[in-house]
């Protein structure tokens, strides 16, 4: 579609113009005042500096679909001064480019249609084409009453979007409101978890520290009484050696199995209390172990040589049993 801009009034006619051609291809009511304005401000602005502008609407249906406005005229020329008060005007469009070809000038505005715009067949261009060639441009008052009614329209719209604008700064400043007491609150539960864990902390090195004392107590009371156990111990030994001498008076077989069992007995207590005193040294770091084979048949024959006397003795030693229960026992 093509229309020649000579007088103020074909101003009025362009811009009705570009309305009916967006609204033919797709483009809602916001989009259409765009359009529109767009092209009423860039006319007045040519017809400024050329007697006559060419205006030419062109529809690019494929790939990604586009609505191009293409205004030239001869004078030539300017373009930076033209671009720079057209500067604000671009914003209304996707792409506004002033170019200056020798010949006069021409800017070209660029909208891409929207995603739910049908699609521009053939068949449908020509329905546009002549539809928008039965249009007739209305006076310059209806112009005016129809950019009325939309700035209306665009005020309401504003005045909606400026409530919700409210309404949602209310609610974010309500979810902030929320947002701090639940920090405060989680702050405070930190805060109280860290001195709880502080207080844990303190108490486990006093339990360190006391468990530390009472290690060191038990190796120190392990290696006394070791040692104090040692000197009788060794005395035992040295005494049955002393009675099995040859020097010494003559015992009886029983006599002298019993003193080498005596003598055993305190072997083996010597035994334990040097484990004791391997004990103390292992806790205090200071043993290496020194591992062997242990016959255990004659560990189980020594324990019962050693165990046999005590038998012995219980049944010899008057007893009162309290039930014949007890009795059986021993």
């Amino acid at each position: 579609m093509r229309l020649r801009l000579r007088v103020e009034q074909d101003i009025f006619a362009v811009r009705q113009l570009g309305r009916e051609v967006a609204k033919a291809v797709g483009f809602e009511a916001q989009d259409q005042t765009r359009v529109a304005t767009a092209l009423s401000e860039v006319c007045r602005v040519l017809l400024a500096e050329a007697p006559e502008t060419d205006v030419t609407f062109t529809v690019e249906p494929y790939g990604v679909p586009t609505l191009q406005v293409t205004m030239a005229h001869s004078a030539g020329g300017g373009t930076s001064r033209l671009a720079e008060q057209l500067q604000l005007v671009g914003r209304l469009v996707d792409t506004m480019e002033v170019d200056d070809e020798g010949a006069g000038t021409t800017v070209r505005m660029v909208r891409r249609l929207p995603l739910g715009a049908p699609v521009l067949t053939p068949i449908r261009m020509d329905e546009i084409r002549a539809g928008l060639a039965q249009h007739v441009p209305g006076s310059p008052l209806d112009e005016l009453a129809v950019q009325n009614q939309q700035l209306i329209v665009a005020l309401d719209e504003v005045r909606a979007q400026r409530d919700d604008l409210a309404r949602l700064n209310a609610e974010l400043e309500e979810t902030n409101r929320g947002v701090m007491a639940l920090y405060h609150q989680l702050s405070d539960e930190l805060e109280e978890t860290n001195r709880g864990v502080v207080a844990l902390y303190a108490e486990l090195d006093e339990k360190s520290v006391q468990l530390r004392a009472a290690s060191e107590a038990k190796s120190r009371f392990l290696a006394n009484v070791s040692h104090e156990l040692r000197a009788p111990v060794t005395a035992i030994i040295g005494l049955g050696r002393l009675l099995t001498d040859s020097s010494s008076d003559q015992l009886t077989e029983e006599q002298r199995r019993q003193v080498e069992l005596i003598r055993g007995s305190a072997s083996d207590l010597l035994t334990l209390v040097n484990g004791l005193l391997d004990l103390a040294k292992a806790e205090a770091g200071r043993l290496e172990p020194n591992w062997a084979e242990v016959d255990l048949k004659a560990v189980f024959g020594q324990l019962r040589g050693t165990l046999r006397s005590v038998s012995v003795y219980k049944r010899q030693a008057p007893t009162r049993c309290c039930s014949p229960r007890c009795c059986a026992i021993c």
